[in-house]
């Protein structure tokens, strides 16, 4: 094939992988989110930059092609199941969601998709924790913890 690249889509993945791949974004997003309150203001910028980030990071990653199918596919069952939930409960599904997701993406995607797309989820955790300040700071104890327990399921450790 000399130097063509062959990239990682989501009919590389059975429909249960590809559930749980397209759903780790909006539900680390959901997670940050609602891990300190960041009152009816706070939490409108906070879904409105979910949802933004989620629509306009793959053109700047090898995971492109994977964030933009993710994007695109509707995961709205999986929101709805978890708008009302507990923050911890929350928080533990996300982090488990993560690792299932890293396991599959390293066993289905070329490693660059793989690594690329984790971060996306990690970038999308950020903002959402940015979005909005809680206690007057912008990135709470509570929004931390969350990101630190999604960074370390998706095997990202900061260096």
């Amino acid at each position: 094939m000399g130097g063509v690249r062959v990239t990682t889509s989501q009919f590389d993945f059975s429909n249960d992988q590809w559930e749980l791949v397209a759903a780790a974004p909006v539900l680390v997003g959901m997670a940050v989110a609602r891990a300190e309150d960041s009152g009816f203001l706070g939490s409108l910028k906070e879904t409105r930059t979910l949802m933004g980030t989620i629509a306009s990071q793959a053109e700047q990653s090898p995971a492109g092609s994977l964030i933009a199918q993710a994007a695109t596919t509707d995961t709205g069952e999986q929101y709805e199941h978890y708008r009302e939930s507990d923050p911890a409960v929350l928080a533990a599904d996300a982090v488990a969601v993560c690792q299932q997701v890293a396991d599959v993406l390293a066993a289905v995607a070329q490693p660059d998709e793989a690594d690329g797309f984790k971060r996306w989820v990690l970038d999308v955790a950020r903002a959402v924790a940015g979005a909005a300040k809680e206690h007057g700071v912008r990135v709470s104890a509570g929004e931390e913890a969350v990101i630190t327990q999604v960074e370390t399921a998706l095997g990202l450790q900061s260096t």
